[in-house]
């Protein structure tokens, strides 16, 4: 690390101070984001369901109802439950061929059930339960035998809907060596519900922001999602980058981390490129964006389209913390020349031109 003594004048204190923050406060309540409380009224919110209803909370992240059907007005969630039930259903009786005079008897899934299946898997991690052992749930003469669990849905069904659950329409997902290829697309949904629809629920965001790669463990086939991972707890899986407000750690945008990405010109390194392109994704949500940004468009399983508005929650661009796997000069500059304010870390082998000469050369004893 290297610090510079150099005098501070108005320039720096409007590019490089992140508002009211100091050495004391580093993160002041001025900069703190908060819900969009017409929204959240609108939706119903009152405060005995904030006491007491945690479900309404996760509805509104994860639509248990079609949005467009909800009959409240200007209502932009992205559909999740009704999107799982439609692509559940249809890959059980279509490419598995469930359901009917041959194979495995199966009865069409409903959101309702699927809330059920949903709990389980919270109520059994939060549980302390990992995969090996949820099964003991159901079993009446085990320390694990959970009531709740075993009324709301049975071990077999719990098992059958677990292999068929799907978060996409499988059969006309592109493949690869297809155009619109995305290895990321058979758990891709979620995030996009849960990120856009947060946004949807925010009045203001954080202007504190920070990103890294979330990792998942998965021994089994990836695909192109997932490769041998270095340097984590598990030895293989996949990740996804994201970014949270600092905070309450609200999800503002992500990126799949694959190989099929098309990574923009002078930004061919896989840090930069993902921070590339979360820059652009935040700044689509900052007011007075241009018109090109105010809406983006989602597939349904029904082989149509929806279109949904980037609800502008950044009255100014926010600061942005991440380590030094997103670092380079070329990614200051974007940053610099889109507002941005960025700290980092800096990898050794992409410090700013210019700067070799103020860096110590001679190795130093430890301590």
């Amino acid at each position: 690390r290297m610090l510079l003594s150099v005098p501070r004048d108005e320039f720096d204190d409007r590019t490089f101070t992140r508002g009211e923050a100091t050495r004391l406060d580093i993160k002041p309540a001025s900069r703190k984001g908060y819900l969009d409380v017409d929204v959240l009224k609108k939706h119903g919110l009152t405060k005995e369901r904030l006491e007491q209803e945690p479900l309404f909370f996760l509805q509104l992240l994860l639509p248990i109802c079609n949005p467009k059907l909800s009959g409240i007005e200007g209502d932009d969630r992205i559909p999740y439950y009704t999107h799982v039930r439609t692509c559940t259903n249809s890959y059980a009786v279509g490419q598995r061929d469930w359901g009917g005079g041959y194979s495995h008897k199966y009865e069409n899934t409903d959101e309702s059930e699927l809330v059920h299946w949903t709990g389980v898997a919270i109520r059994h991690g939060a549980r302390e339960g990992n995969p090996g052992s949820i099964h003991t749930r159901w079993c009446k003469d085990d320390p694990n035998y959970d009531e709740f669990i075993a009324e709301s849905m049975t071990a077999s069904r719990f098992k059958q809907l677990k292999s068929v659950f799907k978060l996409n329409h499988n059969m006309t997902a592109p493949k690869r060596g297809m155009d619109g290829y995305d290895p990321a697309s058979k758990y891709d949904h979620i995030f996009k519900a849960i990120c856009h629809n947060m946004n949807y629920v925010t009045g203001r965001a954080d202007l504190d922001c920070g990103i890294d790669e979330s990792t998942w463990g998965f021994a089994g086939y990836c695909g192109d999602a997932g490769w041998r991972l270095k340097n984590k707890p598990k030895s293989k899986g996949g990740q996804t980058t994201m970014i949270f407000d600092v905070g309450r750690r609200y999800p503002r945008g992500y990126i799949h981390r694959h190989k099929y990405h098309t990574r923009p010109e002078g930004f061919g390194q896989e840090g930069p490129s993902e921070m590339h392109y979360l820059l652009n994704r935040i700044d689509a949500h900052i007011v007075g964006r241009s018109e090109e940004q105010s809406s983006f468009e989602i597939e349904d399983p029904w082989g149509g389209s929806s279109t949904h508005l980037n609800k502008m929650i950044y009255d100014v661009r926010p600061h942005i913390t991440a380590d030094n796997h997103f670092s380079g000069n070329h990614v200051l500059d974007l940053a610099g020349q889109m507002g941005f304010g960025l700290t980092l870390t800096t990898r050794r082998d992409r410090f700013p031109k210019g700067l070799k000469p103020y860096f110590h050369h001679e190795k130093t004893k430890p301590g």
